[in-house]
């Protein structure tokens, strides 16, 4: 079993990690921003595996990382430009302008910061929460190194041992629980034959259902494969999640969409080529 003092690190740099992301928002940092950082996640993991871990990685890992956090940048900027140019006066209508404490501590950080100031804090914050998570990630495959693959209690004392981290912030997931009962019914287009209307809260429960799915998943590939495979897999997930919303939100697909997908899937595909020279070097110690 895996001693609860590593648990206790590993809850305490998921719920750090969680409230940065978050935070970041209030110094003034936009969506696309915020994306682009989340993006790169595949190039921290790595960076994080080379410097404090000593791993090594094949030369089309590395060039590999790269590429496909190019491509998933490229796409999700496009994809951010083009939500914010396609805005509808409807999206700022009465029903759903509620104050929102986020925004309004915005400004409140930037006119006491300065925008400048307030932008560095916020790309700071954004910076210290990619890390981080790249630093949980490879505790856990430590954890499994050491210990077994003992993911499913791994999952289970994470999250058990996040509840009263998350209490902290109860205010806030109050009030916005509070505004998720006051927004309009989700509209659905079923392939154009009839529409479907569904509250916010059901989409919410339909949300927690999969998420579960896709943390077990992700807990259970960690300890098959390790955090970097696991990374670049997730990251891949991510880019097709984005072109799916914009086939089925009929968004155009610009040439930084074509290029973003190129990257990610040719990064992919190179990911998977063997070092032939490592693969020889290891051959021959093993038969040495």
């Amino acid at each position: 079993m895996v001693p609860l003092s590593r648990y206790g690190v590993m809850t305490a740099i998921f719920f750090a990690s969680s409230i940065l992301n978050n935070k970041a928002f209030e110094f003034g940092i936009t969506v696309p921003m915020h994306t682009v950082f989340r993006s790169c996640s595949l190039a921290a993991s790595l960076l994080v595996g080379v410097c404090f871990y000593r791993k090594r990685y094949t030369k089309y890992q590395k060039v590999s990382c790269l590429i496909v956090t190019i491509g998933i940048s490229c796409a999700s900027l496009a994809d951010s430009k083009l939500k914010v140019s396609g805005r509808t006066n409807s999206c700022c209508s009465e029903q759903h302008t509620v104050s929102d404490p986020l925004t309004t501590q915005s400004g409140l950080w930037v006119q006491l910061l300065g925008t400048q100031i307030a932008w560095v804090v916020g790309v700071s914050v954004l910076i210290a929460a990619l890390l981080l998570g790249a630093w949980l990630g490879h505790l856990q495959e430590s954890a499994y190194l050491s210990f077994g693959k003992v993911w499913k209690e791994n999952m289970f004392y994470t999250h058990l041992f996040a509840i009263p981290c998350f209490m902290i912030t109860a205010s806030d997931i109050l009030h916005h629980s509070q505004l998720l009962f006051h927004l309009s019914p989700l509209v659905i287009d079923l392939l154009g034959v009839t529409q479907l209307n569904l509250p916010m809260w059901s989409i919410l429960a339909l949300n927690l259902v999969l998420q579960s799915v896709c943390v077990r998943g992700v807990f259970m590939l960690t300890s098959a494969t390790g955090t970097l495979t696991t990374t670049l897999l997730l990251t891949t997930r991510k880019f097709i999640s984005l072109i799916v919303s914009i086939a089925y939100f009929r968004h155009p697909f610009t040439v930084m969409h074509w290029i973003g997908t190129v990257l990610v899937f040719g990064g992919v595909a190179l990911f998977n080529v063997p070092d032939q020279h490592r693969t020889e070097e290891e051959h021959q110690k093993k038969h040495a």
